[in-house]
């Protein structure tokens, strides 16, 4: 018989187990069970109603929308890709730019953009088409 342990998954959980796990696999419950030997079920309701655990999962996620970010602060300086550009600018304004009066949100408007041409749609059928400089 070989020596490694064997947990049982039906074990009792401890913080100061799992938060370290947790924390190398940024908040990734399914992987942290796996490599605790445990039901992800019972490891992400154990997460849940524990604080300490609750809280790396925040910051996981925090730092993921970070990370997210970035990518679209880079892309809106893409001088070699203007199709990436325009789309991360449409994205951050269908939603940072709101209180600007930018987005879709309940004006029935329609916006499509490509080749250095854009093209705004009412719900009225009225359109503004134009050529971007």
């Amino acid at each position: 018989m070989g020596t490694d342990l064997i947990l049982s998954p039906y074990r009792m959980l401890m913080v100061n187990e799992v938060r370290p796990v947790l924390e190398r696999l940024n908040g990734n419950v399914t992987e942290c069970a796996h490599e605790l030997n445990v039901d992800s079920i019972r490891l992400r309701a154990f997460v849940k109603n524990t604080p300490a655990l609750a809280e790396v999962l925040i910051e996981a996620r925090e730092q993921i929308a970070d990370t997210a970010e970035d990518v679209l602060r880079e892309a809106l300086t893409d001088e070699k890709d203007p199709g990436r550009k325009d789309s991360a600018s449409r994205f951050i304004l269908a939603r940072l730019g709101r209180e600007r009066g930018y987005g879709t949100a309940g004006t029935n408007l329609a916006i499509q953009a490509g080749n250095g041409k854009f093209l705004i749609e009412w719900a009225d059928g009225s359109t503004l088409n134009e050529e971007a400089e």
